[in-house]
């Protein structure tokens, strides 16, 4: 009974062992033949899990991946139909230029215009037909990104709405001709000013002159050696005196009829009976520069400088000389008249310069030579003129001949009537060109106009004339006193307040004093500040020599205080002998403005302050800003930015017929604008970018920053008179005129003078628009609100140029006009050309072209995305699901030896040892 139950159980046993290997080896084959180690839940049910997730995700990859293809696919249709369209573009472009040519007739051009309405037709079916799996592409109806383009008018019109700013106020209703309303500019002038920190205000009075000592020289003719001993014996003795306006001859004469050299001044002594009475006489005479006296007891006659100073030091008394001489002239026939002057014939042409070299309003006209023109072949052997110059007569004798020469004894030109070749004589020219003759001025100006020819030579007769000699005077001069100066007047200013090196200080100082003018004796100086952006940085009087106070901030930085810079600074520019420092302590505490002139009669003179105000026009936008009524208009539309955009003002030329500058207001750039202004209207607009404009200083700032580069650049069509200043502390921008002189004489000065007004007023209109797409959902994922929107533009005709099928009808080539709109013609702002119709057809269909090839791209590039991300997946997964081949074979095989051993061993079962019973229960329960 034992060994039999002994015998069950080992079978039992072995069975179930059995039962482990086959289920083993069934599972090995069931991977083997699926190739994956995972074919259900029951196999590993957390990798099951993602491995199905991974495998909804590929074919999701797979989808993603063909509908990326077809939409490349679909896009790449789109751009062969705006292909064909850019080609149909061009061949009309050269079909215009063709009826461009003035080889094109009438005909020709009509001919032409039938073929570019083809070309027309065929552009709008392309934009019509073109389809993919019959959605059209290029007629989309959605709204695009907003694009702006421009117009140019025949006429100027008020842009829509640029004038809403309520800036410039309603001061006249029209002006020039030009409906309003205006507000006009200050005109040009000059006014007292007043500069506190140097004390004027308005003038400073110099005082504390005191003449110093004249030079004193005394002619003693009672000491002469040998000692004359008569009046008569002082008949024709000679002295000069020389002073600080010059040196002139005096000669004592007992009879004035006589002639002595020329330039000298005769003294009567015929009534004197002595020497004393000569010397008083002597000292009746009014002497240039000085005055004489008689001093007893001695009767020397005393000369005393007028000059009360120690320039009077150049007074001086000296004998003076000459020996008789006599002066002939010897006689001259007259000749005769060459009777090709009725009278006498005036010089003609002489014109004085006018105008400025730097005004264009009232050019630069040099004068011209007055000038006159004879033919003097018919002129008679021996015949002759006379020339009538500003600086002396001129007399010509024609011979028959080419030869020229000069009679000195009778002072005539003897030219021949074929002699070529030219002289001067008395400032004229004598120009001879084989009987022609030309006489040209040779000076410039109306004066000239005075210079007449005479019809013959008048005769001279014979004279002489004989001059008296002159004996030195003799006498004893002496020096009683040399001159010596007094005090200048001067007058002194305290600027102790600056006796530092503090900056913040220096700038109060610059602004207190830039933009003001000081003369001073006839010199007029202005200080400005370069550094500045206002009026104060500029020079507002022509007259004035500018002074740049900049200069102070280098000296301050470099240890001087303000005081010794501004007085060093004067002495510079200004001279030591006008400015002299106050010091005390060793320390430069004021400044003394001294006298040009010396003595008392530098009293009273006055160091004046005064200021230039241009031609000019400020916009307070701080105060503008802080209205109530623009407050409200800038919350309505959100921002400052946003109620600026597409308004601005405009100001005019004072001396310009239809002149005028735009300035306005853009959020952003505009670099493809095309230029403002027609033949007939003289038009510059300046867009000014105010995109980063957030009060009244940074408004400011930037109508100056974008615009004076402009106003004073190489360009002249945009650099004539107009110019800008701005103060960005106090949000003031001025516009001025840069001519600081009046220009109310003018021929074409306005009515009012220059004028400034709210708005635009402009040819060129900007159109702002939004670009009409096809919109089409591209769906490269597996989340629907995750997509790709490709937006192809429509290319209809209306789109490419901007315009009604009606309008485009009127461009045709038919008319020169309309060519030239087709084509474009006019500069734009950045000195390129405006573009024509055609060639903003061309560029919308090439932009249209990039924006297809750029969404391609980005469909090709989320393509290659998919795909690197569906073979990860399937690598993932595979890695996850996959069996092992090798190691599944060899399972199989070992799983295949354990079924037929435990069949055998079933079948031995009272045969097997327990140890090997043992072994197979082991390799079952490793499975």
């Amino acid at each position: 009974m034992g060994i039999f139950t002994s015998g069950i159980c080992e079978a039992l046993g072995i069975g179930d062992i059995l039962s482990k290997n086959v289920k083993s080896k069934n599972k090995a084959a069931a991977h083997l033949a699926s190739g994956e180690k995972i074919n259900s839940a029951g196999d590993n049910p957390a990798p099951y899990a993602i491995s199905e997730k991974m495998r909804v995700l590929i074919r999701s990859l797979n989808q993603d991946t063909k509908n990326v293809k077809t939409g490349m696919s679909m896009l790449q249709t789109a751009a062969g139909g705006i292909q064909i369209q850019i080609d149909l573009l061009r061949k009309i472009k050269e079909r215009v230029l063709a009826a461009s040519n003035d080889t094109s007739s009438s005909d020709d051009r009509k001919i032409i215009q039938d073929e570019i309405n083809q070309y027309y037709s065929q552009i709008q079916d392309i934009s019509t037909d073109t389809n993919y799996n019959n959605i059209s592409l290029l007629d989309g109806n959605s709204f695009g990104k907003k694009v702006i383009d421009w117009s140019v008018l025949k006429s100027p019109v008020l842009l829509k709405g640029s004038d809403e700013l309520g800036l410039v106020p309603n001061t006249y209703s029209s002006l020039d001709k030009t409906t309003g309303p205006f507000d006009t500019f200050s005109e040009y002038t000059t006014k007292a000013a007043s500069i506190p920190d140097l004390g004027i205000d308005p003038a400073l009075t110099l005082a504390g002159g005191s003449d110093g000592i004249p030079k004193e020289v005394a002619l003693d003719i009672n000491s002469a050696t040998p000692p004359y001993t008569s009046v008569s014996s002082l008949d024709g003795a000679g002295f000069r005196l020389s002073s600080t306006y010059g040196t002139r001859s005096y000669v004592l004469t007992m009879n004035p009829a006589k002639q002595y050299p020329a330039g000298a001044y005769t003294v009567d002594i015929s009534s004197c009976n002595t020497l004393n009475d000569v010397a008083k006489k002597i000292s009746e005479v009014s002497f240039y520069g000085a005055t004489a006296q008689v001093t007893p007891p001695s009767m020397a006659v005393t000369f005393t400088s007028t000059e009360k100073s120690a320039d009077s030091n150049v007074l001086n008394v000296s004998d003076w000389q000459s020996s008789a001489f006599t002066s002939v002239t010897t006689k001259r026939d007259a000749s005769p008249a060459t009777s090709l002057f009725k009278s006498d014939t005036y010089f003609t042409g002489g014109t004085n310069s006018s105008g400025r070299t730097d005004d264009v309003d009232d050019p630069y006209k040099p004068g011209t030579s007055a000038s006159l023109s004879k033919d003097i072949s018919s002129a008679a052997n021996g015949t002759g003129i006379t020339v009538y110059g500003n600086y002396g007569n001129t007399y010509i004798q024609f011979t028959d001949g080419n030869d020229m020469s000069y009679d000195s004894v009778n002072s005539i030109y003897k030219v021949g009537k074929e002699y070529s070749g030219h002289f001067n004589r008395n400032s004229i020219t004598f120009d001879f060109n084989k009987g022609k003759m030309q006489l040209t001025a040779d000076y410039t100006g109306s004066y000239g106009n005075s210079c007449k020819v005479s019809d013959g030579i008048p005769a001279r007769p014979d004279s002489s004339i004989s001059y008296e000699a002159v004996s030195p005077l003799r006498g004893e001069i002496s020096t009683l006193v040399m001159g010596s100066d007094g005090d200048l007047a001067h007058a002194d200013v305290d600027l102790s307040a600056y006796n530092k090196s503090d900056t913040t200080a220096l700038e109060d100082f610059i602004k207190n004093v830039a933009g003001k003018a000081i003369s001073k004796f006839g010199y007029s100086y202005q200080f400005i500040d370069s550094k500045a952006t206002s009026l104060a940085g500029i020079s507002t009087i022509s007259s004035a020599s500018s002074l740049d106070l900049n200069e102070l901030r280098s000296s301050v930085a470099g240890g001087e205080t303000i005081t010794e810079a501004f007085v060093n600074f004067l002495q510079k520019h200004m001279g030591s002998n006008s400015i002299q420092p106050i010091i005390d302590d060793e320390k430069t505490i004021g400044l003394s403005f001294l006298a040009s002139v010396k003595g008392k009669a530098g009293n009273g003179t006055q160091i004046q302050a005064f200021e230039g105000v241009p031609r000019s026009y400020a916009l307070d936008f701080k105060s503008w800003l802080s209205k109530d009524s623009v407050q409200e208009e800038i919350q309505k539309v959100g921002s400052l930015v946003d109620f600026l955009d597409g308004r601005g003002f405009r100001a005019y030329c004072a001396t310009c017929n239809d002149q005028w500058f735009n300035f306005s207001f853009i959020n952003g750039t505009n670099s493809d604008r095309p230029q403002s202004g027609t033949p007939s209207y003289d038009i510059k607009t300046i867009p000014i970018d105010i995109s980063s404009v957030t009060d009244a200083g940074s408004l400011a700032m930037a109508i100056y920053e974008q615009s004076k580069p402009i106003l004073t650049g190489t360009d002249p069509y945009f650099n004539h008179f107009m110019r800008i200043a701005a103060d960005k502390d106090s949000g003031v921008l001025t516009l001025y005129d840069k001519r600081f002189y009046s220009v109310s004489s003018y021929p074409n000065y306005q009515e009012e003078g220059a004028k400034i007004a709210d708005g635009v007023f402009d040819n060129v209109v900007r159109d702002e628009r939004n670009l009409l797409v096809k919109k089409i959902v591209i769906q490269h994922t597996d989340k629907s609100s995750m997509n790709i929107v490709v937006d192809i533009p429509k290319t209809s005709l209306d789109q490419l140029f901007n315009c009604s099928e009606q309008e485009l009808a009127e461009y045709t080539v038919l008319t020169r006009e309309s060519r030239e709109k087709l084509l474009g013609t006019t500069k734009t702002n950045t000195g390129g050309e405006t573009e024509g119709k055609i060639d903003k057809g061309i560029r919308y269909l090439t932009d249209a072209a990039n924006i297809l090839g750029a969404q391609i791209d980005h469909l090709m590039s989320a393509s290659d995305n998919i795909v690197t991300e569906n073979e990860n997946t399937t690598a993932s997964e595979s890695s996850m699901r996959d069996t092992d081949m090798a190691k599944g074979i060899a399972d199989y095989i070992k799983d295949s030896i354990l079924e037929q051993t435990g069949q055998y061993a079933l079948l031995y079962t009272h045969s097997l040892s327990a140890s090997s019973l043992s072994l197979l229960g082991n390799s079952a329960n490793n499975k």
